[in-house]
């Protein structure tokens, strides 16, 4: 695996529901900001999310903070999580 630079794409799959997207930002190993797009088999219409991972040392461990948003050109509905995580050896 090679290391990820904005403008490089991405494809997953998770669980039959294919994933696209491309890197915005990366500042590693402190930040990565991603848009993604969900295609698959499910009946909802594929909306452009961004997501924002940031990571930051706290002592003897890390805060992983997750942040998805609506992104910009997407259509208009609620979308917004906040997710924080601490890891700890």
């Amino acid at each position: 695996m090679t290391t990820p630079r904005p403008g490089d794409t991405f494809h997953l799959d998770l669980g039959g529901t294919a994933i696209t997207g491309r890197y915005i930002e990366v500042d590693g190993p402190h930040r990565l900001v991603m848009e993604w797009d969900r295609h698959g088999t499910d009946n909802e219409t594929p909306t452009p999310v961004l997501i924002e991972v940031t990571l930051t040392p706290t002592g003897d461990s890390t805060t992983v903070k997750v942040q998805c948003a609506r992104a910009v050109g997407a259509p208009p509905a609620p979308l917004s999580h906040a997710l924080t995580i601490v890891t700890s050896d």
